[in-house]
């Protein structure tokens, strides 16, 4: 059987409700099955802030997830939700069971990049202390300035920061 591919041009509207959502998945069973259907719908959420329909998508995802079009949609969301500056989409993305191992080191990277890019420096903060631990851990060691028990990064990594902010604004 063929399966009906979405694309986030399908969804013309600001976002999908949170009723929609329950409906398509637990009267019809159709939000997951379709795998295209529930990654762009995801992705389009964060596009548009609606954190309780995306928590709703994430916190249901089947186990059987379709990790090659999902891990799109998780670098997708993570790029909108730094482009928008919201913390709360992040850290569902982040902390979620569902979706914490498809989050990688250079999506933090860009995520910052973008955060920078739209000026939200408080974004910037909060990406940074996750880059950090995902550096640490996966290098088995912290950064020098975590080690040093530092509060905060180097003062060269804020003024590189302010300075990419300043160009993009």
């Amino acid at each position: 059987m063929n399966e009906i591919s979405f694309s986030s041009s399908c969804l013309r509207r600001h976002g999908i409700s949170l009723g929609v959502l329950k409906l398509l998945h637990e009267e019809y069973d159709s939000l997951y099955p379709l795998g295209s259907l529930f990654c762009n719908t995801m992705v389009h959420c964060a596009r548009c802030n609606l954190v309780d329909s995306f928590q709703y998508i994430v916190d249901n995802i089947p186990e059987n997830n379709r990790p090659s079009l999902f891990d799109r949609s998780v670098s997708d969301s993570l790029k909108f939700c730094a482009s928008n500056g919201n913390i709360a989409i992040f850290d569902i993305l982040y902390n979620s069971p569902n979706t914490k191992e498809y989050v990688t080191e250079k999506d933090l990277n860009i995520a910052i990049r973008k955060a920078a890019k739209h000026g939200h420096p408080t974004m910037i903060n909060h990406l940074f202390k996750y880059l950090a631990s995902e550096s640490s851990s996966s290098s088995g060691r912290q950064p020098r300035w975590r080690r040093d028990r530092i509060e905060k990064p180097p003062m060269g990594i804020s003024i590189a920061l302010m300075c990419s902010i300043q160009r993009c604004a």
